[in-house]
């Protein structure tokens, strides 16, 4: 009798599941309830519709004859069951990521040579789903007034990462407004670009002079713009600016199987051209790991910012502004680079 109730059990949660065709499983997970959606997504859960709910009252109460069988546990345990599982997601505030199928992920920071003992300045965060992701560069000014530029970078990028994980925001200029909301009690400031990759839509928010390539069959397709107010003096947000995230640039594009995704901080846009980027990925097998892109992206920024008498972007563009090049050299700072796949 016991095994016959929980067959009938099994056949009640059947009719849940096959009634909401965006879950693919119903299990409980230290006594909780967890939906497992068939694709990546944030997981908000379908409850049962007025049709389904009716269909579960029925299977409740099947016909007089096989009533005698049912034991009457299994009756409460169903009740439940179905009543923990739809009050569950609407009380708890956690959700449950899976990572996109399509994206193949990897990082690397390389820090100021004369800030190796703290890790640098800059910071970044590839949400649990990895279709989130964002760089973060501590503006280095505020250590002239005791300040540590790390600080500012750190709690933004860590906020941001809990606006995706904990609380399912999606949009990249929600996530750096909740990111900016919450570190107003720390001092400092700091640029920012965050991503968002949802199927094949690429979006992003771009605010200072960190930044994103997207590159398609070697050849760069997209490119955010560097924000500033002069020279070397980016758009920043956080303590005594008046830069807010809603200064960001948004954009948009489409993406194909084979792009390359290239965000960084200004270390590696201010010592590497597209072309050299291009040119590092070109080398490299097409099996590694997105973890050894960016560690060889970064070697190179890195490699180029310790050379003398060498061109590079930052020259070019401080030739632009003040008319000569004021610095020949390359241009040594925090390099983070974040590599992402779309296959």
């Amino acid at each position: 009798m016991l095994s016959h109730s929980f067959d009938w059990l099994t056949n009640i949660t059947n009719t849940y599941l096959s009634s909401n065709p965006s879950v693919h499983s119903l299990h409980i997970w230290k006594d909780r309830p967890i939906v497992q959606p068939k694709q990546h997504s944030k997981i908000l859960p379908n409850f049962p519709s007025p049709s389904t709910s009716k269909t579960l009252f029925k299977s409740l109460f099947p016909p007089k004859a096989e009533l005698s069988s049912i034991n009457p546990l299994a009756v409460v345990f169903s009740f439940i069951s179905i009543f923990y599982a739809s009050i569950w997601p609407r009380t708890h505030k956690r959700y449950y990521l899976v990572p996109h199928k399509n994206l193949q992920v990897g990082s690397h920071l390389i820090p100021h040579d004369d800030k190796l003992d703290k890790g640098g300045e800059d910071a970044w965060f590839i949400s649990n789903d990895l279709q989130t992701l964002g760089v973060f560069d501590g503006v280095g000014g505020w250590s002239t007034v005791g300040v540590d530029p790390r600080d500012y970078s750190i709690s933004l990028s860590h906020h941001c990462k809990v606006a995706v994980d904990e609380k399912a925001l999606i949009h990249p200029l929600q996530v750096l407004r909740y990111g900016y909301d919450s570190s107003e009690s720390i001092v400092g400031s700091s640029t920012a670009c965050i991503i968002n990759i949802s199927g094949n839509q690429f979006l992003s928010a771009n605010l200072g002079d960190s930044g994103f390539r997207i590159i398609r069959r070697n050849q760069v397709i997209l490119a955010s713009t560097a924000q500033q107010h002069r020279f070397n003096m980016p758009y920043q947000i956080g303590s005594q600016s008046d830069d807010k995230p809603e200064m960001a640039v948004i954009q948009q594009f489409t993406l194909e199987a084979g792009d390359y995704i290239i965000l960084g901080t200004d270390g590696l846009f201010d010592n590497l051209y597209d072309e050299d980027i291009i040119r590092v990925i070109e080398n490299l097998p097409e099996w590694v790991s997105m973890k050894t892109v960016a560690a060889a992206i970064a070697e190179k920024a890195y490699e180029v910012s310790k050379l003398n008498e060498v061109k590079i972007p930052f020259n070019e563009m401080a030739k632009i502004y003040y008319g000569m090049s004021f610095w020949d050299n390359g241009k040594q700072d925090d390099i983070t680079v974040v590599v992402v796949r779309y296959t």
